[in-house]
Parts: C-alpha cells; sequence; structure tokens
C-alpha cells in the first residue's frame, strides 16, 4: 500500500512538471469541448474524499446545482484543478474546518468557488501564489506537505481554458478561490 501510494505521489509529480513546462509553450495542449462542470466536479468527489479520509474532523460540502452547468473544456484537465485546489484547501485547514465546493451558472460561463475555514494566506505571500514551488511560510513552518507546484498546475489549466482565477483570503480565517470557465460558443 506504501509503495503503491509513493508511486502515485511520483507519478502526479511528474505529471505536475510536464504541464507546467508546458507553460513555456504557446501551443495548447489540450482539446476543448463542451461539458457539464457539475458532472466533472460529482467525477472529483471519490478523490476528495480520499484526500480527506484522514481528515475526520473536516466536512467536506457540496453546493452545486440540479442543472447542467456547461463549459468549454478538457474534463481530465478540470479534475486536476479541482483537486488541486481542494487538496491544498483541506492541508490548510486546521480541525474542524470546512471546505466547500460551489458552482454558479453565470450568462457567459460558470464561476466554481472552493471556500475553507483555513489558516489563510497573508498578502505577501499571496502575490508569489502562482510561482513554481513556491511555499508559503506557514506551509513549511507547520511541516504541510506539497511541491509547490499545486498553483502553477492550476494556472496553466486555466491558461489553457481561457479562464481566470481570484483568491481571498484572510488569515486565520479562510480562503475563497474563485475559478471563472467560459461557456461554449454559440453554435
Amino acid at each position: 500500500a506504501t509503495v503503491a501510494r509513493n508511486s502515485s505521489r511520483l507519478r502526479v509529480l511528474v505529471e505536475d512538471l510536464l504541464l507546467v513546462a508546458a507553460a513555456d509553450s504557446a501551443e495548447p495542449t489540450v482539446g476543448l469541448v463542451p461539458l457539464d462542470l457539475r458532472q466533472v466536479i460529482e467525477a472529483s468527489q471519490e478523490t476528495l474524499a480520499e484526500l480527506a479520509r484522514h481528515r475526520e474532523d473536516l466536512q467536506l460540502r457540496y453546493d452545486l446545482p440540479s442543472t447542467v452547468v456547461t463549459v468549454r473544456g478538457d474534463a481530465p484537465s478540470l479534475e486536476r484543478l479541482i483537486e488541486n485546489l481542494c487538496s491544498n484547501a483541506i492541508k490548510f485547514t486546521p480541525e474542524e474546518g470546512s471546505v466547500t465546493v460551489r458552482l454558479v451558472q453565470e450568462n457567459a460561463g460558470a464561476s466554481l468557488f472552493v471556500i475553507d475555514t483555513g489558516i489563510g494566506i497573508d498578502e505577501a505571500a499571496r502575490s508569489q501564489l502562482f510561482k513554481r514551488f513556491f511555499r508559503a511560510p506557514e506551509a513549511n513552518s507547520r511541516a504541510i506537505p506539497g511541491s509547490g507546484l499545486g498553483l502553477s498546475v492550476v494556472q496553466e489549466i486555466l491558461r489553457q481554458h481561457g479562464g481566470t482565477i481570484e483568491i481571498d483570503s484572510i488569515p486565520n480565517e479562510g480562503t475563497t478561490v474563485k475559478v471563472w470557465l467560459a461557456a461554449p460558443d454559440p453554435a
């Protein structure tokens, strides 16, 4: 079990490095098609539950509409984006906290929110969050595991999708990450 888990972590790290290296290329590396972002989130739920399984005190919540939320995207890439954002939220949320994944349909696309009651990110660290291998001082001082590539990967996925990201955070209160993705072009 330990060998399999470590092998999986190494595979993900190599995939992250390859994806971030693609940022140096102007060529898109994924094909974008209309897809239901709600289904992508639902497909990620098992992986997210596994990430949070050792955190019995953590509440993992989903606030998803009952209708289809169509965006232009690549499902495996968007699953990776969701898992990276939620992994951070889970790792940085202390005892008895919560992580909420919310999806909101908008006229020109959809907004995905990952909201946590974690340790937050101070303003100085926020300006460096998307730098490759950057780890906030809090992550190092609390010995929270990670490679410092997660948000670089998210940024590259969003670049390939023409999406945006905003991060609002208050130290010791939590963080809200908002990702926006475009709806498919009208036929």
